[in-house]
């Protein structure tokens, strides 16, 4: 923000003028690149994989506005993702992985991990409890989860997976540009 005073002669303040920036773009890139960071130096750690990706997900719950997180990465004939890893605010108890065995693979088209990973393209489903694709709709209304984003995960043009972070308040575009 940048503001001058125009007076009068007499030093009596007459008008304003000023110019306001929106830095919402410019605060979306650092996150990003902060973000980018942290992933680079968790990759430098001399960790097993699984547990790099643990921190990963706790990198993105330390926002506070996702309570839960996931990574879904494909087998090797690309037909099935299977959950990798996940994550979930001490807040919901458990409630949304009491039962993940019985859903830690899917075939690679089904639900949001399914959709963002054929599509490659991030995705956004709001209302999850009453979503027509989303196939964990009683872990979600028990968990209090309305909404999740999926990202791709990909690598020099590879398809991996998807990410998967989920809320309790619906998402917009606008609140995950920098993801």
């Amino acid at each position: 923000e940048i503001a001058y005073l125009i007076r009068d002669e007499k030093g009596k303040p007459i008008r304003m003028i000023g110019l306001l920036r929106d830095c919402t773009e410019n605060r979306a890139l650092q996150y990003q690149k902060q973000i980018q960071n942290k992933i680079s130096e968790l990759f430098k750690e001399p960790l097993k994989l699984s547990e790099i990706l643990k921190k990963i997900l706790e990198e993105f719950m330390r926002s506070g506005q996702f309570i839960i997180s996931e990574i879904w990465l494909k087998n090797i004939e690309g037909n099935q993702l299977n959950l990798i890893t996940f994550n979930e605010s001490q807040e919901n108890n458990n409630n949304f992985y009491k039962n993940f065995k019985t859903y830690s693979k899917i075939p690679s088209d089904k639900g949001l991990p399914g959709l963002v990973y054929k599509s490659q393209k991030p995705e956004i489903w709001n209302n999850l409890p009453e979503h027509p694709s989303f196939f964990r709709k009683d872990e979600a209304k028990e968990s209090g989860l309305n909404s999740a984003l999926g990202i791709p995960i990909e690598h020099g043009g590879i398809k991996l997976g998807a990410l998967i972070l989920g809320a309790k308040e619906n998402l917009t575009e606008d609140e995950t540009q920098a993801l």
